[in-house]
């Protein structure tokens, strides 16, 4: 966290002077850089002291401040407000609207930006609620999509109107009986305004509004319109935070807004509340802002009023942007409609932190890459690519490979054999126990391999053990964790590998010879190993019992060999699990009781794959590549055994 507050305003800094900005003596504001269609986001940050003109003459601002707004055009017909709807059966002054992170209001009204807007009162919790799906009261006027969710009154009057086609009016002492509501589709309503007909107001507010703490240095929100009402503006000044932002008093929320172009402008409800947000192009919330609540606690507020507006795409000028990564490093490309730049922000948070090196060369095509990343991690990103003076830029998001994969847990009654798979030679050890907290540890096996076995012995018969599977490289240790349970009782042989099999060559697409009762006496039958190779056995493979056909149009083997056999189980099979053990080359499709139930180095089925509701099979393969030249279906070697 303080990573993030101590780097955010340097970082900002040199991302803004890359282009044309507005400059005072000590403040700097962003270019304003299209988000969608209609909306528009800009950021401002000041370095202390900033000397201004103010409500009651020279002021000067000694707090460190980051500010973002988004410009919302209402002219645009695809621009839609949608303040937090009522609450299912709601009560009036008790349950209007129900609590949500601003991230889960986004998501599930699928809008593109959102904002925090009136204050509120959930029960229980007050302001700070400690659940989403909390009964709300919100304070002041709120219409949305023309219900009345809150009256007029509770304290709170400064309102803004918008008819059926977004038209303003701003009514900042809307006490009852009010402004007229006849052909109002959206209403919301702050406290108190700080900037009146381009003026700032801020002096005379603290008198009219008398409060202990809102008018000190505090988080803000910051509604507003321009001259023409074609705009509204959304915009948040981020606090509490030493070193990052302090927060802004009422002069100081009135100066910022006059600067993006507001002529009237309202405080809303800001504090650990205020919070601005949008979606990146997986439709992933996004945090313009950083809230002081996230700050403290991790998470944003759970909030009873919102403002969330829908906007169309842009007209595209990134497209395809595209992420290819692998374990510790990634490839970003896009094209853009004009030649441009190429750079690539990232990092673990929304707030990125991490910038590729600006290629200043000209291009449609575009491609960076990232370096240094951690495996098993999610990375936020966002490819920026200037075209003159315009800085375009289109965010998303991706997941790097995990360094430990295919980890199978093989527990016996008393011991347990865990597997997996790394990209390179690293070490093998396992830590395991009773418990998430684990207290025992097998010895560390420090010989470098990719292929990882660990035996655990001394185990509990019919307990359950948590794991977590570990390998250390000189780049740093990695873990993946796991649970697996001991057997009740010894494993029970199902069948040996001498067992017979029935087995056929003809193409059988649309059959379902999977089935428990299908007909298979007219194939051909005999003991295994079955094989089939026009070299001759393999001598690397034991017990080769039954040589199967060769393709006579060809001479090789047949693309597929389809397998049957049956055994018997005398036990209940409830909580039994089905080892099988087999030697296979190119891949193979497993069934029981006509149900696929695993399938190795074949392609994904067109469903889920379901297990049988009473068995459940770990399959372990011996050895995936074998010398000779095996087949679709290979050459099976099974000895189930079940575990009870």
């Amino acid at each position: 966290m303080l990573f993030r507050l101590t780097l955010k305003p340097l970082l900002f800094a040199g991302l803004l002077f890359a282009s044309s900005s507005a400059v005072w003596a000590d403040a700097v504001l962003s270019p304003w850089q299209p988000l969608f269609k209609g909306i528009e986001h800009a950021v401002g940050t000041n370095f202390p002291n900033t000397v201004f003109n103010g409500s009651t003459g020279a002021y000067t601002n000694t707090a460190l401040q980051v500010m973002h707004c988004l410009r919302i055009d209402l002219a645009d017909p695809d621009v839609q407000l949608l303040p937090s709807p009522p609450a299912p059966n709601p009560v009036l002054d008790s349950r209007e609207t129900l609590t949500y992170g601003i991230g889960t209001f986004l998501r599930s009204n699928r809008v593109q930006v959102a904002a925090n807007a009136q204050f509120y009162n959930a029960n229980p919790g007050g302001s700070d609620p400690s659940n989403e799906g909390v009964s709300c009261d919100i304070f002041g006027l709120s219409i949305s999509r023309g219900v009345t969710v809150s009256p007029i009154g509770e304290g709170r009057y400064a309102t803004l109107l918008f008819s059926t086609n977004n038209q303003p009016i701003v009514a900042f002492d809307n006490h009852v009986p009010g402004v007229s509501t006849a052909g109002i589709f959206t209403a919301v309503t702050g406290f108190y305004p700080i900037v009146s007909n381009g003026i700032s107001i801020a002096a005379a507010v603290a008198i009219s509004y008398p409060d202990s703490t809102i008018h000190g240095s505090q988080p803000r929100m910051i509604y507003g319109l321009s001259r023409d009402r074609r705009q509204l503006f959304l915009m948040s000044i981020d606090g509490r935070q030493p070193g990052y932002s302090d927060g802004a008093k009422d002069e100081e929320s009135a100066w910022w807004a006059l600067q993006v172009g507001m002529v009237d402008a309202i405080n809303m409800d800001g504090g650990g509340s205020a919070a601005l947000y949008t979606t990146d192009t997986n439709g992933i919330p996004v945090a313009l802002n950083h809230s002081s609540y996230q700050a403290m606690s991790g998470r944003e507020r759970y909030i009873g009023s919102h403002l969330g507006i829908y906007a169309s795409p842009l007209s595209a000028v990134i497209i395809g942007l595209t992420a290819q990564a692998a374990y510790t490093n990634a490839l970003i490309s896009w094209t853009t409609v004009s030649n441009a730049t190429t750079r690539v922000e990232y990092g673990l948070t929304p707030a990125y932190g991490n910038f590729t090196t600006l290629d200043p060369t000209l291009s449609t095509n575009h491609a960076a890459s990232l370096v240094g990343l951690l495996p098993g991690t999610n990375y936020y990103f966002r490819a920026i690519s200037a075209i003159g003076s315009n800085v375009f830029m289109s965010a998303s998001s991706f997941q790097t490979l995990d360094f430990i994969s295919n980890v199978v847990a093989q527990p016996g009654l008393t011991d347990a054999t865990i597997t997996w798979e790394t990209p390179w030679p690293s070490t093998s050890q396992v830590e395991y126990g009773l418990t998430a907290s684990y207290g025992n540890a097998s010895s560390l096996d420090p010989n470098p391999v990719a292929h990882h076995v660990v035996t655990l012995t001394g185990l509990e018969p019919g307990t359950l053990y948590h794991f977590q599977a570990i390998s250390q490289t000189d780049s740093g240790a990695y873990a993946l964790a796991g649970v697996f349970t001991t057997s009740n009782y010894p494993p029970v042989l199902a069948f040996d590998v001498t067992n017979t099999w029935r087995y056929a060559t003809g193409n059988l697409d649309g059959i379902t010879w999977q089935a428990r009762a299908y007909n298979d006496s007219a194939w051909r039958a005999g003991p295994g190993f079955l094989w089939a190779d026009n070299r001759g056995p393999n001598s690397s493979i034991p017990l080769e019992a039954t040589s199967m056909p060769l393709n006579p149009a060809t001479g090789n083997p047949f693309i597929t060999y389809y397998f049957r056999t049956h055994f018997q189980f005398a036990g209940s099979p409830a909580g039994a699990t089905l080892i099988l053990s087999n030697y296979l080359d190119d891949g193979a499709v497993f069934y029981l009781n006509g149900v696929e139930i695993y399938r190795a180095f074949m392609a994904a089925a067109g469903g889920d794959h379901q297990f049988h509701s009473l068995l459940k099979l770990q399959l372990h393969q011996w050895q995936r590549d074998l010398p000779a030249g095996l087949y679709r279906g290979g050459r099976p070697r099974h000895e189930p055994t079940l575990r009870r």
